[in-house]
């Protein structure tokens, strides 16, 4: 794989219209790649990312040191293992125990990534159960500082997922920790690069087993809104600004008697708005198509609530490049990978050793592991089961990468969305920190899209959380795009 270079696209035009427009850009440094293969997902055992068995029950991949080859972290749970980490070299992966997040045998459920501190690397936040504190890991230079979290009830812990969220869109990142076991969940308010507990929040949610928490600007107004999944009931809150949410009581997402491990965010059918899908243990589950002003309406004919499930994870991905996000889902037994025709049904795919029923997986993401311009999985299994990975053999489609660095906004431009057109589809995706069900799984902070046949992209538009607005037009596909924020 040929190394490349990256430019920094500084362009900013303020028309609304962003598939409109004929203006061109310098031209920037691609990576080509010859996709002669029609095969696409192919588990790989000899990876040194299966050959580890444990309890795994998050997963992350983010780049840490900037060459776009994104590492693996896998937290332990119930066994008292180590947490896994992998360093991403050139597509290989290697083993390495040298940091404190991997040593401490806490019992780790999910983790995220993002630079809450503002010095340009990304920190890690760990949620813990059994009682254990939940930790940050400040990055300084090439080592990490730890440092527990304060909590109410530190003694009855058991934290399922922490997220990082600029809630206020001010350029820093706070931190949502949600806990199970009716143990209040827990807002670190982000002041001035340090984390206050901001104790009673409406976000507290008191005497309620929350599983997972998702941040998504769900009505386009720029903040990023929350849909909490949990054992009893899920929740909705729009954010208002100012550390200021309003609950919605009416909506069928919040539906009671669901016992939800989680949701993944996604605008499946390309109309600008992020589409929830919620896995449910014991019951089917349910893709939420957003229809805009706060109604969601549910999709009953799309092909993805037939099957029956004790569904743990899910993650959206457009892993054949064709311009659609597909989905896969995790479950205690046969999983699911769906493939996405048009926004309009889901096709059950077979995938050897991924709809393997004896299988207990947990949480599961879509990733590049090699810059190939193609998206791997891999799946965090439990039950003292090794955990998979599956390579992505490629296909004649094209695609794009845009990867965001913040200077108003934060750092790791969480939160921000990019829209991608071009003659055949128009595709908006968020900066997240955490997506999918359960403890979840951090997708990459850089942004794939999947452009079908199309050789040119008409126009790419960024709408930076702190509100600033950043287009470039004219581009080639096949090439990672690296653009950092005017000021």
């Amino acid at each position: 794989m040929k190394r490349f270079a990256v430019f920094y696209f500084l362009l900013i035009l303020f028309n609304p219209f962003c598939c409109t427009n004929n203006k061109s850009n310098p031209e920037a440094a691609s990576i080509h790649v010859d996709s002669k293969s029609h095969i696409l997902l192919t588990e790989n055992n000899s990876s040194s990312l299966a050959q580890d068995s444990s309890y795994t029950q998050g997963v992350t991949a983010v780049d840490l040191n900037g060459d776009y080859f994104p590492e693996i972290f896998a937290t332990n749970s119930w066994t008292n293992d180590k947490n896994f980490f992998y360093l991403n070299d050139n597509g290989t992966f290697k083993k390495d125990a040298r940091f404190s997040f991997v040593n401490d045998r806490l019992n780790a459920n999910g983790a995220c990534w993002g630079d809450f501190t503002r010095n340009g690397q990304l920190d890690l936040a760990v949620a813990n159960v059994n009682n254990a504190p939940n930790q940050v890991f400040v990055a300084l230079g090439d080592t990490f500082i730890k440092k527990d979290l304060p909590q109410n009830d530190a003694i009855n812990n058991w934290t399922y997922g922490m997220t990082w969220v600029d809630a206020t869109n001010s350029g820093f990142l706070d931190l949502y920790a949600v806990n199970y076991k009716n143990q209040p969940n827990v807002f670190y308010k982000n002041i001035n690069g340090q984390l206050i507990e901001s104790p009673n929040h409406v976000l507290s949610i008191g005497a309620h087993s929350s599983l997972n928490a998702v941040w998504s600007d769900l009505d386009n107004n720029g903040f990023l809104d929350v849909i909490i999944s949990g054992e009893n009931r899920n929740y909705i809150f729009k954010n208002l600004g100012g550390y200021k949410f309003e609950q919605l009581t009416d909506s069928p997402i919040v539906e009671a008697g669901t016992f939800s491990y989680g949701c993944s965010v996604g605008d499946y059918n390309n109309d600008g708005a992020m589409d929830l899908f919620f896995t449910n243990w014991d019951s089917p589950n349910h893709l939420y198509r957003n229809t805009g002003n706060w109604q969601f309406e549910k999709v009953t004919d799309a092909g993805l609530s037939d099957l029956p499930s004790k569904t743990e994870g899910s993650c959206w991905g457009d892993f054949d490049n064709d311009g659609w996000i597909d989905l896969a889902v995790s479950n205690d037994g046969a999983n699911y990978l769906y493939r996405n025709f048009s926004g309009q049904y889901f096709e059950l795919t077979p995938l050897s050793g991924f709809t393997d029923t004896s299988i207990n997986s947990n949480a599961l993401i879509f990733f590049d592991s090699n810059r190939s311009g193609f998206l791997d999985l891999y799946v965090a299994n439990g039950g003292n089961q090794k955990n998979q990975f599956f390579n992505n053999g490629g296909n004649e489609n094209n695609w794009v990468k845009v990867h965001l660095k913040g200077r108003k906004s934060n750092s790791s431009a969480i939160g921000s969305k990019v829209l991608v057109c071009t003659k055949s589809t128009k595709q908006t995706q968020e900066v997240s920190a955490q997506s999918g069900g359960g403890c979840g799984g951090q997708k990459p902070l850089t942004l794939h899209f999947g452009l079908g046949q199309s050789e040119k992209i008409d126009s790419i538009r960024i709408h930076w959380s702190s509100g600033k607005v950043q287009s470039m037009y004219n581009l080639h596909s096949k090439q990672l795009i690296e653009v950092l924020e005017i000021d």
